[in-house]
């Protein structure tokens, strides 16, 4: 349980925050962050089934303006509210207002302008498609937060099961969770690695995003692995407790080099380049670094569309095409109507 306690980021952020401890680092390495403790009403709200949203939220249940000859879609989304309604009448559990939250996730839009919410181990990523910019985790309302908190499968995992692989499990040794609001900011995603830590040797390092050939990896690979490497021995190597971990580092445009995330080392890890990743060890015999990037067009690896936007599986037939187009378009309009 140590390994996955050590690698939420109430553990790790203020570490390198450059202000709890100094020593390590005087200014700050990692994305700049607002934590947040969840109490347990908020984290059984969570487990509950079904996109129900506080009623005092962003006047979340604003309906939205239709357009003057959008009659059908109006027709459509009334009949969507009034099964919303019998589902609520036929479910006793009562949404609580999260009052205190609320003005927590506030404050933080309102110093941040815009975040990208996590909990102790993942980020909705696979909800993102339910904001206005589909294509990004970015939320600038507390509704937006809560919407892709609710509709997140990797916010239930860390919920309900981030301790599943560990055989020494006790409950009294979970760590409690945790809202972690981030600054967003406009990454390039051809900067982001993941280093891959053994026995406190840093035995890999794979391009993040794998679905993109990018050909100044190519060219300047001898810079970007001397400048991970720099980076990882200055302020990682002697700072983070563990012996066994993955670290995702972030080359900023102007240079520096942050700190965006720490995994466990193994499942549910993603390998990315390295074609597996058991418990103990990468896919090469080698002791030496491998730092492995996509060197030609025909490298990328495709993600599966379900993985890449998280859309419901319900949708992914021919025939139920337009009616995902549809629900993407009418989610977007709504929200863009708050």
């Amino acid at each position: 349980m140590d390994e996955v306690n050590q690698c939420s980021i109430s553990n790790w952020y203020y570490l390198y925050d450059g202000k709890t401890n100094p020593q390590i680092t005087p200014k700050r390495i990692t994305i700049l962050s607002k934590l947040i403790y969840l109490n347990d009403d908020f984290i059984e709200y969570l487990k509950h089934d079904g996109v129900v949203l506080p009623e005092s939220i962003d006047n979340i249940q604003k309906v939205p303006n239709f357009d003057s000859d959008s009659d059908e879609e109006e027709e459509k989304y009334k009949e969507v509210q009034e099964k919303n309604e019998q589902d609520s009448d036929e479910d006793d559990y009562q949404v609580p207002e999260f009052t205190s939250l609320q003005m927590e996730i506030a404050s933080a839009i309102e110093e941040y302008e815009e975040v990208f919410p996590k909990m102790n181990w993942s980020a909705p990523k696979d909800a993102q498609w339910m904001l206005s910019d589909s294509k990004l985790l970015r939320c600038q309302t507390v509704s937006d937060v809560f919407l892709v908190l609710k509709s997140s499968s990797f916010v239930t995992h860390d919920v309900q099961q981030a301790y599943n692989n560990c055989t020494d499990y006790t409950p009294e040794k979970e760590v409690r969770r945790v809202l972690a609001l981030r600054k967003w900011y406009d990454v390039n995603p051809s900067m982001e690695f993941r280093c891959f830590v053994k026995n406190r040797n840093l035995i890999g390092i794979s391009q993040r995003d794998i679905s993109n050939f990018y050909s100044f990896l190519v060219s300047d690979k001898d810079m970007y692995r001397e400048k991970l490497v720099g980076f990882w021995e200055k302020f990682i190597k002697n700072s983070f407790p563990l012996e066994n971990y993955t670290v995702d580092l972030y080359i900023s445009r102007t240079g520096p080099v942050f700190i965006v995330d720490f995994n466990v080392y193994g499942p549910p890890t993603s390998p990315l380049l390295f074609a597996s990743f058991k418990k103990g060890h990468l896919a090469s015999d080698s002791t030496e670094l491998e730092f492995r990037i996509i060197e030609t067009d025909a490298g990328v690896m495709r993600p599966s569309f379900k993985m890449y936007t998280g859309v419901p599986m319900d949708f992914f037939s021919v025939e139920n095409a337009q009616s995902m187009q549809d629900f993407i378009e009418k989610q977007q309009k709504f929200q863009s109507n708050e």
